[in-house]
């Protein structure tokens, strides 16, 4: 797993101001999500908390424990996972 120093992006949202810094999280939260629908893959606990920034800059998807397949995700359907709070309703 890669070290990334920078902590997550709760730790930095209050604090940003930069439109420019705003359009990097996304676009790289956009690459990440991406690469993980290509792959079929359900991350199941987004959050401010599990992005996390590198010491380059980077913003990275962490935390994957409640991640699954996307079919095993729409068979466990009646069963939520994640952080309440940042669950669709």
């Amino acid at each position: 797993m890669e070290l990334c120093e920078g902590g997550s992006l709760e730790k930095h949202i209050k604090q940003m101001d930069s439109l420019a810094e705003k359009s990097k999280i996304i676009t790289d939260l956009c690459s990440a999500f991406k690469y993980l629908v290509n792959i079929g893959v359900v991350h199941r606990d987004i959050k401010p908390g599990n992005i996390l920034k590198t010491s380059n800059g980077e913003w990275k998807l962490a935390d994957f424990g409640f991640a699954t397949e996307y079919a095993d995700a729409i068979k466990d359907n009646k069963v939520s996972v994640g952080t309440p709070i940042y669950m669709a309703p």
